[in-house]
């Protein structure tokens, strides 16, 4: 069930205020909006901790890897041991560097 928001309100910020909703409504995953209707409610929205450009990059080459991979499977090819090893470990490496990065908080 979707529900319908008919009252609009106009509020007023400085720049600085702003800046601040917008800042904190990112770093939760939100809109605007949405992280005004959860603090109305009582609800803390959760960061979402922000990963490392180069660690979200090795993250995609990896994704698409495996992509390949399985649809190499998928289509009835033989992949060899070593490509699907080869993911795994790169896979389990760049873990290692979220794991990292999130206990050193470290993640800007």
């Amino acid at each position: 069930m979707t529900r319908t928001r008919g009252v609009q309100i106009h509020l007023m910020l400085n720049e600085d205020e702003d800046a601040l909703l917008t800042k904190r409504a990112q770093d939760c995953g939100m809109s605007k909006s949405q992280y005004l209707r959860y603090m109305i409610i009582n609800i803390q929205p959760k960061v979402i901790p922000a990963v490392a450009d180069e660690t979200h990059h090795q993250l995609l080459k990896i994704g698409n890897n495996i992509n390949q991979i399985a649809r190499r499977l998928n289509s009835g090819d033989r992949v060899p041991d070593f490509e699907v090893s080869d993911a795994m470990t790169s896979l389990k490496a760049v873990i290692a560097d979220i794991r990292k990065e999130m206990i050193s908080g470290d993640v800007l």
